[in-house]
């Protein structure tokens, strides 16, 4: 919610002034009409609003998802009130950013909003998958069920992306390793070998030429590597950025995902 600053009249003529917490500005004169017969200002405090922008811009983990899935699914058994359940939802949250966010979700709820509403209004952390899962479920009826199969799932999830990275580990430390050792080969002990052989004036095999050219390369510019290094990913953050540039990053997955062998 965008919150407002008022001034207005009531209805006996008195000054009256304040703050009023709303979605949009009709909203805001819309509950101020119970109060101000007249209302003679009323403005935006963008200082809050840019303090609300801030709040559920990070990506949630998996892991954070499960567990707080999993508290909802549980919160819902005892039969308390949805606004109830997100309050112990948000004192329970790890991180201050999402206890912020969970408070504001709360506020939405308790002003008549739904769920999946209160979510998608406040916290663009959330994935898609979640808002629109508990949205199904608001809709049908079967909240506490779409909170446990949501548990499920980023447990699942959080679990499989866990291993994935332990099992890439060592061979992630076995490239670098092999990687520092070529460059040192290159850089210091082929020169030393270089010099011999000029020394002896015998013809070398193609294979060791071609090693020799390679370290005279690291050794002379290595600093245009780097500068390969950088402009590509340089190049795939300004694609990230761009529409179209995001567009031709997915088709090159695309193309180079197993899937394309699939045929209809």
């Amino acid at each position: 919610m965008t919150t407002y600053k008022y001034k207005g009249l009531s209805p006996d003529g008195a000054k009256l002034s304040g703050v009023i917490k709303a979605y949009n500005e009709f909203e805001a004169v819309a509950q101020l009409r119970e109060t101000c017969s007249v209302i003679t200002k009323i403005e935006e405090v963008k200082e809050t609003q840019s303090w609300n922008k801030q709040i559920g811009t990070k990506k949630i983990k998996d892991k954070e998802l499960a567990i707080i899935c999993s508290q909802f699914a549980i919160i819902l058994t005892s039969g308390l009130p949805i606004v109830r359940c997100v309050e112990m939802v948000a004192a329970q949250a790890r991180t201050k950013e999402l206890q912020k966010m969970l408070k504001k979700v709360a506020e939405d709820v308790s002003g008549g909003y739904s769920l999946a509403q209160s979510f998608e209004n406040n916290a663009t952390g959330f994935p898609t998958t979640f808002i629109e899962t508990v949205r199904a479920g608001e809709q049908s009826g079967t909240l506490e069920a779409c909170f446990e199969k949501l548990h499920k799932y980023y447990d699942k999830t959080a679990k499989m992306k866990a291993k994935i990275i332990s099992t890439l580990t060592y061979p992630a430390i076995v490239i670098c390793v092999a990687v520092i050792v070529f460059i040192i080969i290159m850089v210091v002990a082929v020169p030393a070998f270089t010099s011999v052989f000029l020394e002896l004036g015998t013809e070398l095999p193609g294979i060791t030429k071609g090693l020799i050219a390679t370290s005279d390369f690291l050794t002379n510019y290595w600093w245009s590597l780097i500068l390969i290094v950088l402009a590509f990913f340089i190049g795939r953050l300004l694609l990230k950025k761009n529409e179209k540039g995001r567009a031709f990053l997915a088709e090159n997955k695309l193309k180079r995902s197993p899937l394309k062998k699939c045929t209809v």
